[in-house]
């Protein structure tokens, strides 16, 4: 496995030697370092406890999320399991943003009329709710994911 030597690279992929597992490694760095640079900036939440929890929970998902799935797929027919991640992990993202869209609609209206009234701190309550959310949605998607790999198994 290389990580800088671009003509290894190209020599691994063009003899067909670059194994899964490999790939797997490559996908893991890639999804950790998307992870983590959003919240290297100093604007990301004005609370950095909840960004901090935040940023940890993030990559200890992300790292569990891939893990999980790619022991899914070694233990099915242990093929394709790129094609799969990206396919099924696309479909996932938008059947949930579907299904979460109206909720989280609703939920910033109530917030926006809680702002108006003076009722409470709204910055603090969206803060919070966006934590939840990210919280909530994160679990979702792994539950689908994970869930459609044991499908995609079973079928082979």
């Amino acid at each position: 496995m290389t990580w800088t030597d671009i003509k290894q690279l190209e020599k691994s992929l063009t003899d067909d030697t670059l194994s899964d597992k490999d790939v797997f490694y490559y996908l893991l760095t890639s999804s950790l370092i998307t992870a983590i640079i959003p919240y290297l900036s100093d604007n990301h939440s004005d609370n950095k406890i909840l960004a901090l929890i935040e940023l940890v929970f993030g990559v200890i998902f992300t790292i569990v999320l891939l893990r999980e799935t790619f022991k899914i797929n070694n233990l099915g027919d242990k093929r394709d399991y790129l094609k799969r991640f990206i396919s099924l992990s696309l479909v996932s993202f938008i059947r949930l943003f579907l299904f979460a869209l109206g909720p989280i609609i609703l939920v910033t209206i109530i917030l926006k009329v809680i702002d108006s009234m003076d009722i409470l701190k709204y910055d603090d309550i969206r803060q919070v709710f966006l934590f939840s959310v990210t919280i909530f949605m994160s679990i979702a998607y792994y539950v689908m994911l994970t869930n459609s790999f044991k499908r995609v198994n079973q079928r082979n």
